[in-house]
């Protein structure tokens, strides 16, 4: 596992709370992940001294089954977000968190919202295969 600080925040209903861990573990990470999903929140895992070139940082945000997971890379010249992409959707707008998506980058399957999670965990990187 790379070394990453976590933040997030949970919301129930009209209520929130949330937190940071900046030497954050594999548990660490799961358990908030659960929470997300079975509520509703973001989750930030920010890679530990990164390179100024590279991956930074993936969020995830959550809610009514809905994923919206982005992964910040620096380049030289630019900040880029690499996203998921379902191009065999009809473009529709989704409502995460109070703020309006293109279904077109929200994911529905838990099983890649993992894997996209573990292998970031795990890389630093997540494959550009799932998010471009």
């Amino acid at each position: 596992m790379i070394p990453i600080c976590l933040s997030w925040a949970i919301v129930s209903g009209t209520t929130s709370h949330g937190g940071t861990n900046r030497e954050a573990t594999l548990d660490d990470v799961l358990k908030v992940m659960s929470e997300i999903t079975s509520k509703a929140g973001t989750i930030n895992l920010e890679i530990i001294h990164a390179h100024e070139i590279g991956i930074q940082s993936l969020q995830i945000r959550a809610e009514k089954g809905y994923f919206l997971l982005l992964l910040d890379e620096e380049d030289e010249e630019d900040q880029n977000v690499r996203t998921y992409t379902n191009t065999f959707i009809d473009r529709e707008r989704v409502d995460i968190l109070g703020d309006f998506w293109d279904s077109r980058m929200v994911c529905t399957e838990y099983d890649v919202v993992m894997k996209v999670l573990m292998e970031f965990v795990e890389t630093g990187d997540v494959s550009k295969n799932i998010l471009s």
